[in-house]
């Protein structure tokens, strides 16, 4: 690479770039500042250096133009505002340096021309130098005179002289008070009340009676309130209070206690029930400070009673506070604070084959157990209030079973919570488990928590984590218990990426298709044309509508692998008495066998390994 002469970008340095053991001479220096029009500002101290090889690569500045300074006031050095508050000074008291005016100076470019002082004066008058004060030979500002110093809006810095000082209104941090403080002995002249008052800006709440306080001696010293404003009031946020719980699986600490037939005949209400008590908000009342500024309130939370209104629920008549329920079902809460009724389709005498293939969008209370062989699929709940049997039974919302499922080959699923008092030797999918009693030979796949009493062999995978009394292996040694996983959101994934090659083809197809109809379009006889124009709007829709699929599906891929990127570094396995041996931990990639029973356990992963 050899020598290369370049500007800045402002245009006032020339800079020589010189590679590594490379050297120019001064004619050549010469003829690179003569191409670049450099005439002016040549750094003679610089071009021996650019005729002397160096062992690494060099910028060397070989001219410097003048960039023009603008004009400048004059200014206190430390400088002080005409907003700070005013202070006591002393004779001799060195208040800064004054730095005097400078009306600008103009620049020079490379070529040799001037570059002019820049248009406009300076953005104030500086300070000016009043009443107290002097400026040394040296420059410094000093004080002569006892008093109070003082920086006008004008950019006069002064000292004001006091009989003693200049007594001046203090206003605190609020806004809503304001103070004149009076040594010992001292008192405001008549009149001059209302010219502090006016000079510090006050304009409302001003107290009358104060006049008379500061003109009246005392011998101690006094603050005495001046003016006082009006704070706002504050409002009171909406609040809501729920006259009813959503019918949920119990924590651990509450299995032995939790009755689901006492807690569901709580939940089953009638049209007209109150579920919902709203207290409106207050939004409060402005204020006003001394200044006469109108001050708002803090935000409070509003209440949109529309959003609380679920399917089957409604504002009560004659009372706007209470919302009830508007049919006869089953109490839920399935967004937030947002109550719903939920119709209910009930099973007397329980779900038996012969009853054939049960599918309903309604939540279904089955007061009995499903028998072996039946199919029971349901858009809302399932509440089974008996055991079930080798069935195979599906809920988009909870599966809640007041006894056990049973073993059998066909798969249990619930899209929310599964609530049963025993398990064994069944395949179960849902979002949680909780298992009042046993859990035992289970295959368990869970997007949350799994919660039992006893967990006994199987294999159990739960994204959240699992919690238990007792932790044992059923004698095969196969028991294998994951956490930090969710099977459930892998297996959307893969229905999604699978699914993606056909929505592609069928967007390209409808596309293909419109092309044609369109190109086709001004072909046709007019008797023709009116159908086909027809036929090409509806192809146009339903493409817009597979693209939109398209871009759905590829959306909600790309959400549940972030999901399932996303590390659960809370996820663990706890057994609040024993583990017993047998039993394998994995958490994350992580895998631990336990060789001994192990009491109290609680399972995590740390540093890439678990550790108890």
């Amino acid at each position: 690479m050899a020598a290369r002469m370049r500007l800045s970008e402002d245009g006032l340095l020339a800079i020589l770039d010189l590679p590594a053991g490379h050297a120019v001479t001064l004619p050549e220096i010469v003829r690179l500042l003569a191409a670049a029009g450099v005439r002016a500002g040549i750094r003679a101290e610089t071009l021996p250096l650019a005729t002397a090889p160096a062992a690494s690569d060099r910028s060397l500045v070989l001219a410097a133009g003048r960039a023009p300074a603008a004009p400048r006031p004059s200014r206190l050095d430390p400088p002080i505002a005409h907003t700070d508050p005013p202070r006591d000074v002393r004779p001799g008291l060195v208040l800064g340096r004054l730095l005097l005016p400078s009306p600008g100076e103009p620049g020079q470019a490379l070529d040799g021309s001037i570059l002019p002082i820049p248009r406009g004066g300076p953005a104030d008058d500086g300070v000016r130098i009043g009443h107290g004060l002097r400026v040394d030979a040296q420059g410094s500002v000093v004080a002569t005179a006892h008093g109070t110093l003082e920086h006008r809006r004008d950019g006069t810095l002064e000292v004001v002289p006091a009989p003693g000082r200049r007594i001046v209104a203090r206003i605190d941090f609020s806004g809503y008070r304001a103070y004149i403080d009076l040594r010992a002995g001292e008192t405001l002249p008549p009149g001059a009340w209302r010219e502090v008052l006016d000079r510090a800006g006050i304009s409302y709440g001003i107290l009358p009676a104060s006049q008379q306080e500061v003109e009246r001696a005392s011998d101690q010293p006094r603050r005495i309130m001046v003016a006082r404003g009006d704070a706002p009031v504050h409002g009171s946020s909406a609040l809501i209070e729920h006259l009813l719980e959503p019918l949920r699986p119990p924590e651990p600490d509450l299995f032995d206690a939790f009755d689901l037939r006492l807690e569901l005949r709580s939940r089953l209400v009638q049209a007209g029930t109150a579920l919902l008590y709203m207290m409106p908000s207050n939004p409060g009342s402005p204020g006003t400070d001394v200044f006469g500024r109108s001050i708002d309130p803090p935000r409070i939370r509003q209440l949109d009673a529309l959003r609380l209104l679920g399917p089957g629920t409604r504002i009560r008549d004659g009372d706007e506070q209470v919302i009830e329920a508007a049919r006869d079902g089953l109490y839920q809460r399935p967004h937030g604070d947002q109550v719903s009724i939920a119709t209910v389709q009930r099973f007397p005498g329980g779900i038996l084959p012969a009853h054939g293939e049960v599918r309903s969008e309604l939540t279904l209370i089955v007061d009995g157990g499903i028998g072996d062989g039946a199919r029971v699929k349901s858009g809302g709940d399932i509440i089974v209030l008996g055991d079930i049997g080798d069935a195979r039974v599906t809920a988009a919302g909870d599966l809640l079973v007041l006894g056990d499922i049973l073993p059998g080959r066909n798969r249990v699923k619930a899209h929310r919570s599964l609530l049963a008092r025993g398990i064994s030797g069944r395949e179960v999918r849902a979002g949680s488990v909780t298992v009042l009693r046993r859990l035992r030979s289970c295959t368990v796949s869970a997007a949350d928590m799994v919660s039992a009493q006893d967990i006994i062999g199987g294999s159990i995978v739960a994204a959240a984590g699992v919690v238990c009394e007792s932790l044992m292996d059923d004698g095969t040694g196969t028991t294998r218990i994951e956490v930090g996983r969710d099977l459930a959101a892998e297996r959307l994934a893969e229905h999604i990426r699978a699914a993606l090659p056909q929505l592609s083809r069928q967007v390209a197809e409808l596309r293909q298709r419109c092309e044609e109809a369109a190109r086709s379009l001004p072909t046709l006889p007019p008797s023709e044309q009116g159908r086909a124009d027809a036929a090409l709007k509806a192809g146009i829709d339903a493409y817009k509508r597979a693209l939109g699929d398209h871009a759905a599906a590829r959306e909600a891929l790309h959400g549940h692998l972030l999901r399932l990127r996303r590390p659960r570094h809370s996820a663990a396995v706890a057994a609040t008495d024993r583990a017993g041996a047998g039993v394998t931990i994995v958490i994350g990639k992580a895998a631990a066998v336990t060789n001994a029973p192990v009491m109290h356990p609680r399972f995590v992963l740390r540093d890439g390994r678990i550790v108890v």
